[in-house]
């Protein structure tokens, strides 16, 4: 992703919407491999193949994500390319086809790292049993794959931990994806978190009428069951591992759309089978509603404009409305409705997402800087200003200690130190400037009249 990014500037400048196209690009990327799945899956029924990007791209949360720099997307497409050259493996057990996998697995790695492996290994694991092929050829196959790809991750990894030094190359090989599995150190949530999450993941089809029918369909079509057995294990394996975020599964949305393209493909859709997508609508458009009346007459600390709001929430029911009364190209419609509801959340989020940028205050402290002002933080920094503001010159970094912070005090009294506090904290300083900044406020103090 960093070498993606680090490419788009070299060739089109440094502009933070040019590199929103890479995980838009490899969503487009999954979609087509969707395609192609399917197309491997039902050889005799190309409707599904033909269903498939259309369902995929218009999934809630894939359709979000793919306008969000994440490194969620990106993985989706390489564990759905190894998905399809295992499935082709598993039809003739070609060396070319472990050789494919292998490379696709190295992508994920370069992508995200060893997480690959829990996404592919349910289907890695069934496939032989269902298709009934020598299990000693394809575990040797899978083999050579794996090793391809660590392959692939290593010519990485090797120079970047003899570049970095001890500690670095401790966390890229061991402590990053240790601490996670074991005791995450961000986004720790218990065992069951993922159950009731796979309801947004899913959304809006797993509201379809004919979603109801998937036990017939898993009686009946083996692929369904594959498909299923990737989503299940691949949830209950992430459930074990401590950290969790719901853009970890964004991969097993795939498995998720192919199954309701084949649903839908031989079912049929009809007005009726989308009423409760229509409805949801409704309900999440009067929701936003409800919200703007609280922030109207209740509490609005941060001044947020509700025009925005009001615009997200009529857009949302009138496309709950629309829904109601459509009478052709059923899918085509609901597939439209995300893309729209997706583009009013943007509009509506407009000055929600102004409370969760750095950008004012980093350029603050340009200004400071260019007028010669020394700057400090407390406790870390990882340069979260120095891009955003464009600077040019160093932040001091005092360490969260009484006896730091004094020492600095004393030799550099006009020095500004940017602190980040609560509300409840803020001890009636001087303060230079003060920004908002999600739950806290950013302020700009001068060192000698700093109380903590």
């Amino acid at each position: 992703l960093f070498w993606l990014i680090d490419l788009f500037w070299y060739v089109f400048g440094v502009k933070e919407w040019i590199v929103r196209f890479i995980p838009t690009v490899f969503g487009f990327l999954t979609s087509i491999v969707a395609y192609f799945i399917a197309k491997e899956l039902w050889k005799d029924d190309i409707k599904s193949a033909i269903l498939a990007p259309l369902i995929l791209s218009s999934m809630a949360l894939f359709s979000f994500f793919s306008s969000m720099l994440t490194f969620d997307v990106m993985l989706s497409f390489w564990v759905s390319l190894s998905f399809y050259f295992l499935l082709k493996a598993s039809d003739e057990l070609k060396f070319k086809y472990f050789f494919l996998t292998g490379l696709s697995i190295g992508g994920g790695a370069l992508t995200k790292g060893p997480v690959i492996l829990v996404h592919i290994l349910p289907a890695v694991l069934y496939l032989p049993y269902l298709k009934n092929i020598d299990k000693k050829k394809w575990f040797f196959g899978f083999l050579k794959a794996f090793l391809i790809g660590l392959f692939i991750a290593l010519l990485w990894a090797i120079p970047a931990a003899m570049h970095g030094g001890e500690k670095y190359a401790k966390a890229i090989f061991w402590g990053q994806s240790a601490h996670r599995v074991v005791s995450s150190f961000a986004h720790k949530r218990p065992f069951w978190w993922y159950l009731p999450m796979l309801v947004f993941l899913f959304m809006p089809y797993v509201l379809a009428k004919p979603f109801f029918k998937i036990k017939v369909f898993f009686k009946k079509d083996e692929s369904i069951r594959l498909l299923l057995v990737w989503i299940g294990w691949s949830v209950f394996l992430f459930s074990l591992i401590s950290g969790k975020q719901i853009q970890y599964l964004l991969p097993e949305i795939v498995p998720f759309a192919l199954i309701i393209s084949r649903i839908f493909a031989k079912e049929g859709v009809f007005q009726k089978d989308i009423s409760y997508i229509s409805f949801a609508y409704l309900i999440i458009g009067l929701a936003f509603f409800i919200a703007i009346s609280y922030l109207a007459f209740i509490e609005n600390r941060y001044h947020l404009s509700l025009k925005p709001f009001a615009i997200m929430a009529i857009f949302t029911i009138f496309i709950g409305l629309w829904l109601l009364f459509v009478k052709r190209y059923i899918v085509e419609s609901v597939a439209l409705s995300m893309v729209l509801f997706i583009l009013s959340l943007h509009i509506g989020l407009i000055e929600v997402w102004k409370f969760q940028s750095l950008k004012t205050a980093a350029k603050e402290i340009g200004y400071f800087q260019k007028k010669g002002e020394k700057i400090a933080v407390i406790g870390k920094y990882h340069d979260e200003y120095h891009f955003l503001g464009r600077l040019k010159e160093p932040i001091f970094v005092i360490k969260n200690e009484k006896k730091e912070i004094e020492r600095f005090k004393k030799d550099n009294p006009n020095a500004i130190i940017v602190y980040r506090a609560k509300k409840r904290d803020i001890k009636g300083m001087p303060i230079l400037r003060k920004y908002s900044f999600r739950n806290r406020e950013i302020l700009f103090i001068r060192a000698k009249d700093l109380k903590i």
